[in-house]
């Protein structure tokens, strides 16, 4: 139902780069005086799609950046602080804002899906956009030098779909056990 999404540097605490929106789900917060360096929800209304795109800041000073949101599910149930890989950026990824720009439209589509794009859909040959009884993800770089990723995620459930970043396989992080999560 609800979310916050900042990106950092690895270990620290202010945010960085800056956020768009395209759809009406989302909004840009400022954070530690900066705006646009935060992304949370409008309502709490289940959610099967959130679109943003990221990009660091034009000085070009940031070397590595790591995600890091929280969700809420109910008032009982949510994860705060969940992160993602630690990425790496260079120099060409600090692109003109105008060379990258939103989609136009909200639809997800297989399209792309092995040349544009990866994908993981079930069943395989699902396209979410002639059918809405399948599960579909896929991560599309956005500019040259990979500075920005366009993550699409649907599927059909009585909650939210989402999907999360691990440094390992079980998803479990400091603790292999994933009963104790």
């Amino acid at each position: 139902m609800g979310f916050l999404l900042e990106a950092r540097e690895p270990g620290g605490q202010s945010a960085v780069g800056s956020f768009e929106v395209s759809s009406g789900s989302a909004r840009l917060l400022s954070c530690f005086q900066r705006p646009n360096t935060a992304v949370s929800h409008t309502s709490a209304s289940i959610k099967t799609n959130i679109q943003v795109m990221w990009k660091p800041d034009s000085a070009g000073n940031i070397k590595r950046v790591q995600f890091q949101a929280s969700f809420v599910k109910s008032y009982k149930t949510f994860w705060v602080g969940v992160k993602s890989p630690v990425l790496s950026l260079t120099d060409d990824n600090h692109t003109d804002s105008s060379s990258t720009s939103l989609p136009s439209s909200n639809t997800i589509s297989s399209a792309g899906c092995g040349a544009s794009k990866v994908c993981i859909s079930q069943p395989a040959d699902c396209d979410p956009a002639s059918s809405s009884r399948c599960y579909f993800m896929s991560a599309r770089v956005l500019s040259p030098g990979g500075s920005a990723v366009r993550y699409e995620i649907t599927g059909t459930a009585d909650g939210y779909v989402a999907f999360g970043f691990s440094d390992d396989q079980m998803m479990a992080g400091r603790n292999s056990d994933p009963s104790s999560d």
